[in-house]
């Protein structure tokens, strides 16, 4: 059977929604953490969390404020075994204002997934700080403190563009390319969006 064409315009409902910001529901992550060797484990986080925070100081040092809009921040990328993926929301905080942008899901074969926060300047320090409390600190159950995520994060790196690339890396444009990208903007931040895109002399169209 031959099928008719698809032209005819969307359907758009007038009214009968109220707008409600997003509540996440609290994550409880339960279960075993993997086994580590405690200060190793942390030893090694430390390590990555500070040269990725390093890092990233140094480019928010170097970036034209003439462009940079926003609350000033940086993008971490965590890796999570498949197996313990239940810890991604753990990694979002809203008193800290980190928030939890992307997860790209892990290739056949690998044994971990990516998860990518968004980090304030102002807690740059706070999964430091987790890892130090893992490291240096007990429940009153003589579990290490933080051990429920600390133990189920894999490594730590600052993220780039790639790591909020949640299709298939296969088709992420390579370096020297001009490709169009859609961009999906939260209410509010077209204008915004727009100025930085015509300060960088970056070409814009509607959908």
């Amino acid at each position: 059977m031959a099928r008719p064409p698809r032209n005819r315009p969307h359907f758009h409902v007038e009214g009968g929604g109220e707008a409600e910001p997003y509540t996440s529901p609290r994550i409880v992550i339960t279960g075993l953490p993997p086994a580590r060797v405690r200060a190793r484990h942390a030893a090694k986080l430390e390590r990555a969390i500070g040269a990725a925070v390093h890092e990233a100081r140094q480019k928010l040092g170097t970036r034209d404020e003439t462009v940079a809009e926003g609350e000033r921040g940086f993008y971490l990328e965590f890796e999570i075994p498949v197996a313990e993926q239940a810890a991604v929301e753990g990694l979002e905080n809203k008193p800290a204002k980190i928030e939890l942008v992307a997860v790209r899901p892990p290739v056949e074969g690998q044994e971990t997934l990516s998860a990518t926060v968004f980090v304030p300047e102002k807690s740059a320090d706070f999964f430091s700080r987790k890892v130090n409390d893992y490291a240096t600190k007990n429940t009153k159950k003589g579990r290490p403190v933080n051990e429920r995520l600390v133990a189920r994060i894999e490594d730590v790196r600052l993220a780039a563009v790639r790591s909020l690339f949640t299709d298939d890396i296969a088709l992420f444009p390579p370096t020297g390319r001009q490709a169009w990208w859609e961009v999906w903007i939260r209410d509010g931040r077209l204008p915004t969006f727009r100025h930085v895109a015509q300060r960088l002399n970056v070409p814009v169209k509607d959908h």
